[in-house]
């Protein structure tokens, strides 16, 4: 009789450990941000993938959207600013999906979500969103588009027009193209300027919390935000829903703020509630830092508010000036409970020009490829 006891409190725990720990997401044990800053031809994309897979990242992430133009053969966006918004001979995101699967690597198009222009918006093509739909933009009393953090004009998730396209963006990335996974970035508001007026605070948002709470901006400052993270929610929410009507849906994930109190109050983005509804399938926090006590304090607040999701650490190598130190953090992300590393960005270990010395770039790839998830 105890010995049963003991072998059903055994499997009692064994359970409990199994319901508290979300099973990985193949392929995303260790992954590498490659912007769109970082290629220029076909046979860049080729010698990126070649590099990954050589140095044993498992998931590229690959931007294919930056600031409301693209790099993928879309009915819905320009193509990007970098080619005269025309096509360039050939798909980069074509070109980059078989170019990964050929080298046994995961491709996820990594998605600048929000951001929609950056620039002189007189500058855009007529056809551009912030020319052709400035009322999809974060504006000032005035309506005017402002220019807000890292000079981004940022689109307004708090109206379920902008909401519904971004949502039929994703589709049809994953729908014409055999890509992994959907990644989410910029998925949130700005980081707030002090001293300035409510954003968004242009009528219609105005009208919209009005008809949902009966206050406006200034009576009720706390809910108005609240109601923002309830928006940005909502986006990723219909992300989720159109995706998941594909009939092989790829993963989504979401690079987040680092850490999920300051995601809320900073940026509208409550990224643990969308854990907790399963609305991602992986949360990558940009635990971007040189400090290895805040990092490692950042590190235990994320996969605690994560525990629905698994946790892919986001890693700045280009701050770090010895590779071990990117080495050490790729570890504690582990140890910590985390699912697997994502190391910003390629550039950082390839480039040996972004390093002090070639020797250093080589010790950064070494350092690298030697990793192994423990």
């Amino acid at each position: 009789m105890q010995n049963r006891i003991g072998l059903l409190f055994s499997l009692l725990v064994f359970l409990a450990a199994c319901k508290s720990s979300p099973p990985p997401v193949p392929g995303m044990e260790r992954c590498i941000w490659v912007s769109r800053f970082e290629f220029n031809s076909p046979e860049d994309i080729e010698r990126i993938m070649d590099n990954c897979a050589g140095a044993g990242f498992t998931s590229v992430m690959f931007q294919v959207r930056g600031n409301g133009t693209v790099y993928f053969d879309s009915t819905r966006e320009l193509w990007s600013e970098t080619h005269a918004y025309e096509h360039p001979g050939y798909d980069p995101l074509a070109v980059a999906v078989a170019a990964a699967h050929e080298r046994g690597l995961a491709l996820h198009a990594w998605v600048n979500l929000l951001p929609g222009w950056r620039g002189d918006p007189q500058k855009a093509d007529p056809r551009q969103l912030v020319r052709a739909r400035p009322d999809w933009f974060i504006v000032d009393g005035d309506n005017q588009p402002v220019a807000l953090e890292a000079n981004y004009y940022w689109l307004n998730p708090c109206l379920p027009e902008v909401r519904r396209y971004l949502a039929s963006l994703c589709y049809e990335i994953a729908a014409n193209y055999a890509v992994d996974g959907i990644h989410l970035d910029h998925c949130r508001f700005s980081d707030r300027v002090a001293g300035t007026a409510p954003l968004p605070d242009d009528d219609r948002s105005r009208q919209l919390f009005n008809m949902a709470h009966g206050s406006t901006p200034e009576d009720n400052p706390q809910l108005f935000e609240r109601w923002k993270t309830e928006s940005v929610t909502q986006s990723i929410d219909e992300i989720s829903a159109s995706l998941a009507s594909l009939p092989n849906p790829p993963t989504l994930s979401a690079a987040v703020w680092r850490e999920p109190k300051s995601a809320v109050t900073r940026h509208n983005q409550d990224w643990a509630a969308w854990a907790r509804a399963g609305l991602v399938d992986a949360i990558m926090p940009m635990n971007y830092d040189k400090n290895e006590e805040r990092f490692e304090s950042n590190l235990d607040a994320a996969i605690e508010a994560s525990s629905a999701v698994p946790v892919i650490v986001g890693i700045a190598a280009y701050m770090h000036d010895d590779p071990d130190q990117t080495i050490k953090q790729m570890n504690a992300s582990i140890d910590a409970g985390g699912d697997g590393i994502s190391i910003f960005s390629y550039s950082s270990i390839f480039d040996a020009a972004a390093r002090d010395s070639v020797r250093s770039s080589i010790a950064f790839r070494r350092a690298v490829s030697s990793w192994r998830r423990r």
